[in-house]
């Protein structure tokens, strides 16, 4: 870990995994880096866009994947466009 850069520079910034099980799997893991980076733009949305009026833009590898579109609407909360070619 570097530290966070986004959407506030905190070089000092560390990361952990908490609450971890043996019970938890790999795709556990994955799951919470996930929704850890969609809160995290969250967070910078916020900062640029108070209000939440303007929509934001998917687009990538991101929307080929239903479930991470899911996830990133349900934590933005704002509107929402989905690219239709995920390139």
């Amino acid at each position: 870990m570097t530290g966070a850069r986004f959407p506030r520079w905190t070089p000092g910034s560390r990361g952990a995994v908490l609450g971890q099980r043996p019970d938890h799997a790999a795709s556990h893991v994955l799951m919470a880096a996930r929704e850890a980076a969609a809160f995290t733009v969250r967070e910078g949305l916020d900062l640029l866009d108070p209000d939440g009026r303007l929509p934001v833009v998917l687009a990538g590898g991101t929307v080929r994947n239903e479930n991470l579109v899911r996830l990133r609407a349900d934590v933005l909360s704002r509107p929402l466009l989905v690219s239709p070619e995920p390139t």
